[in-house]
């Protein structure tokens, strides 16, 4: 992790530490609920405030757009509550040369 905050932005007194953390996506108009987690920030100990790089940022909306769309244009899809793993979604997605794969495991 490149960041390095000294001290929370949001205005505490603490300084964030690295964590994996968990996020839960909802975009108006989507169906889908994505909850990823194992994704990489550094949190305030106090607050409790993530902050993430922007690769990650970059990762996290490009593991979204295919259930969310982009502003717009957003898929026509069943309602679905979808699992990704941060970092086993972004070794795969390195992998195939920064083309969308999905896995489906059952």
């Amino acid at each position: 992790m490149n960041i390095v905050l000294q001290q929370c932005t949001a205005g505490c007194e603490a300084q964030p530490r690295s964590h994996r953390v968990k996020q839960r996506f909802s975009q108006i108009g989507s169906r889908a609920e994505i909850t990823i987690w194992n994704i990489p920030a550094l949190v305030c100990p106090l607050c409790h405030q993530s902050f993430v790089e922007e690769e990650v940022a970059e990762q996290l909306i490009l593991f979204c757009r295919p259930f969310h769309g982009t502003p717009g244009n957003i898929p026509d899809l069943p309602p679905a509550k979808v699992a990704i793993d941060f970092e086993k979604a972004t070794l795969v997605t390195s992998q195939s040369a920064g083309k969308s794969v999905m896995i489906y495991e059952g």
